[in-house]
């Protein structure tokens, strides 16, 4: 049985974002997965028309380069090539947070949400987007929307603590 090209590029992507994942919650400073995906070779090179593949290796530059405006780029060039990726709005929203562009990256999250209204990650995120930026308030109110249906999600109580440690 064969594969459609198609198929092939979603799988890759899918391995990518495996790598990162794992060397995202990794410890210490061995962040190998993340870098054998950076190489382009299982993401773009395969074919650079896929978005997703753009937004993964945003993540990398974001998070293990510290490479800002590369991470920005790669972010950009996913929405170029499909203003619908959904992966692109919300970690770019999270660069954005990162370097205190709390505007924007408030408006990333929401194109995110607009996108995936049932993601309990980007409402979660919001969150966090309303913390960094000091909006205490709406901060704990979007955890709350959250929290109400899911009291178990982690991620959620963890940042509304974090919260009423302010």
């Amino acid at each position: 049985m064969q594969i459609a090209a198609c198929d092939r590029r979603r799988i890759e992507r899918g391995r990518g974002d495996s790598r990162v994942s794992a060397a995202l919650r990794r410890s210490g400073s061995n962040h190998d997965s993340a870098y054998r995906c950076k190489d382009r070779s299982p993401l773009v090179a395969l074919d650079g028309s896929l978005a997703e593949a753009h937004a993964t290796l945003g993540v990398v530059k974001r998070d293990f380069d510290w490479d800002w405006s590369g991470a920005e780029k790669e972010f950009q060039q996913a929405l170029d090539l499909n203003s619908g990726c959904v992966d692109a709005y919300h970690c770019r929203a999270t660069l954005f947070s990162m370097l205190e562009r709390h505007d924007e990256a408030l408006r990333e999250k929401t194109r995110a949400l607009t996108i995936d209204p049932l993601s309990v990650v980007i409402r979660t995120d919001l969150g966090r987007m309303f913390y960094f930026a000091r909006d205490y308030d709406r901060a704990l109110e979007q955890y709350r929307s959250v929290l109400d249906p899911d009291p178990n999600f982690g991620s959620a109580r963890l940042w509304r603590a974090h919260v009423y440690e302010q």
